[in-house]
């Protein structure tokens, strides 16, 4: 099987915390699929629902496709690293590293999936998947800072 590939980085207006408590609660992320042209349902299948070994299951459709999928997170790091790994389903992998740059945080993703080894999966994922997966992504990046640089700016108090 061959991997593709996608790695974004982006900087939002917010502290690490922030940042990291909206990616790590995967109910966050339910409203972002949409970036992804689908819809899907969440249910977290561990007793934990963060933290390495937190499980979650995800159904709907993408594209018009049934989705039908489990992630476990990987790695964990408190405010620093998430990282996950689809074991049903669609195979792939997701790691997010956050860092501190003066007032603001620093967001790389990375995202690596499965393709069929044909020439056709490589064909494919060059004319389609890969752009589709780095528009969504990006969509997604997007969508987090404004989410998270509204509810900084909302929070700040005015001395004037």
């Amino acid at each position: 099987m061959k991997m593709g590939h996608v790695r974004m980085v982006i900087e939002i207006e917010a502290r690490p915390e922030q940042v990291f408590a909206h990616i790590d609660n995967p109910r966050n992320m339910v409203p972002h699929v949409g970036a992804f042209g689908g819809k899907l349902d969440l249910e977290i299948v561990s007793k934990n629902a963060s933290g390495v070994g937190a499980t979650y299951h995800w159904r709907g459709r993408l594209l018009g496709w049934k989705v039908d999928l489990t992630e476990i997170v990987t790695k964990w790091v408190m405010n620093k690293e998430k990282a996950y790994r689809g074991i049903k389903g669609f195979k792939f992998d997701v790691h997010w590293i956050l860092s501190s740059k003066n007032d603001k945080t620093e967001v790389n993703v990375e995202f690596s999936y499965e393709l069929p080894g044909s020439y056709l999966g490589k064909l494919i994922d060059r004319l389609f998947i890969n752009r589709y997966v780095e528009r969504g992504f990006r969509k997604v990046l997007h969508e987090m800072k404004d989410i998270l640089e509204r509810e900084t700016s909302g929070s700040m108090i005015s001395l004037g």
